[in-house]
């Protein structure tokens, strides 16, 4: 039997929060606790409500070669996971065994220096993933070919957009070649070409033998990256199986009854995406929409710089299956010129009589002129296409339709 590439028992990861540091106490109070052990047990129990564990007893083995996707929503420890396995972050508790080379797509383009230029920030990105002089000289020309950043390769980097940024940190990483491979939610970035680009190296590694824990919201490339999928929640492993079995366990659970969901700021981001909605005919929030009935997806965003740019936004089935993709500037026919400061809000009207009942969610982003890298990208919450009450009777007793989409078809007879 092999051995495992991947060895993880009892793995746990505790976070304090708020104050990193306790408060100074006097020599009276600190004298008054000891001699009072009431306040002691108080203040233990007091100290550990201030802790919340993001990864708890979780425990797996990954055999070499093996392909295993890493679900779960926000917040469940999916990226916490990671960064302990790859030794970014200490384990509170637990045991983590590797046995290979390990590489990391998690934070693409750390230990890039902004004075430095995109020639010289290769070099320096690659020695510090572990690469040697040579190793990045042989494949020099590969990496810089696959970023798209060859015309800008002696500019300082300060210069570029952050998506030239993720492009060339995510080139020199995918071009490593370890036992392992951990990959984080890093095929969300960039423009769909970047992104087509960034699953057609993920395929090739994972055909090439190497052992892969790739985390992803996208449903469609985990089920058809990985023959095997964990489903991640509050911290722990809910399920362990199939990508098909585990995927619909998590997409039934996935349902929520929210209408919007809102984002924490990113101070740095010169424009970012605050809230994502849906909202029926009426203008009501909801999360449930009549598949007879028009629908609007809402995008509010907030400036902190004097950018120009363009809202994109794609709707795709639960299970990341795309299923169209809008572009804001070409119906308003030009980029929107933000203004420090402002708030807009963006909706897109979705038809009626074109979605088929299921469950949908839609991603937006936002970036500059020319789509030249992206300011910002955030992903629905889940919502329900579903059938009306009332139907005609020619249609009783209706099914479900098997198709994605229903077209407006127009039909003609003609009899002789």
């Amino acid at each position: 039997m092999s051995v495992p590439s991947i060895s993880i028992s009892g793995l746990g990861k505790r976070y304090r929060l708020g104050m990193t540091v306790d408060s100074y106490n006097s020599l009276r109070e600190t004298l008054a606790a000891v001699v009072r052990p009431k306040n002691i047990a108080a203040r233990l129990q007091a100290r550990e409500a201030k802790h919340i564990w993001a990864v708890r007893d979780v425990s797996f083995d990954v055999e070499p070669g093996e392909v295993v996707g890493v679900i779960g929503r926000n917040g469940a420890g999916k990226s916490t996971l990671l960064r302990m396995i790859s030794r970014i972050t200490e384990p509170t508790k637990g045991e983590i065994r590797l046995r290979g080379r390990v590489a990391c797509l998690l934070e693409v383009g750390t230990g890039f220096h902004p004075e430095l230029t995109g020639r010289e920030n290769i070099y320096l990105s690659g020695a510090i993933l572990g690469m040697k002089r040579a190793e990045i000289s042989a494949k020099f020309d590969e990496i810089v070919d696959f970023s798209g950043v060859e015309k800008f390769l002696d500019t300082p980097i300060k210069r570029y957009s952050s998506g030239m940024n993720v492009r060339l940190g995510f080139a020199v990483a995918a071009h490593l070649e370890p036992e392992i491979l951990l990959v984080d939610e890093v095929l969300a970035v960039g423009d769909h070409e970047f992104q087509r680009k960034c699953l057609g190296r993920m395929e090739d590694a994972t055909k090439s033998g190497r052992t892969v824990l790739f985390v992803s919201h996208n449903m469609a490339s985990i089920e058809k990256l990985c023959g095997r999928t964990i489903l991640l929640d509050r911290g722990q492993v809910e399920a362990d199986g199939s990508p098909h079995d585990v995927i619909a366990a998590y997409l039934e659970r996935g349902l929520s009854d929210q209408a919007a969901i809102s984002f924490d700021p990113k101070p740095n981001c010169p424009v970012q995406i605050m809230r994502l909605e849906v909202r029926n005919r009426s203008g009501a929030l909801t999360s449930e929409v009549n598949w007879a009935d028009e629908f609007d997806l809402v995008v509010v965003a907030e400036a902190r710089e004097n950018v120009e740019g363009t809202v994109n936004l794609s709707l795709q089935m639960a299970d990341g299956v795309r299923i169209c993709y809008s572009i804001c500037a070409n119906t308003l026919n030009s980029y929107t010129k933000f203004e420090s400061g402002r708030q807009y809000r963006f909706s897109a009207r979705i038809p009626g009589d074109v979605l088929n009942e299921g469950l949908f969610n839609f991603v937006a982003w936002i970036v500059p002129p020319m789509q030249i890298g992206c300011y910002d990208t955030a992903r629905s919450m889940n919502f329900q296409i579903t059938a009306m009450t009332s139907q005609p009777l020619f249609l009783e007793p209706r099914k479900p339709r098997p198709e994605l989409i229903r077209l407006p078809i127009e039909w003609r007879m003609e009899a002789d």
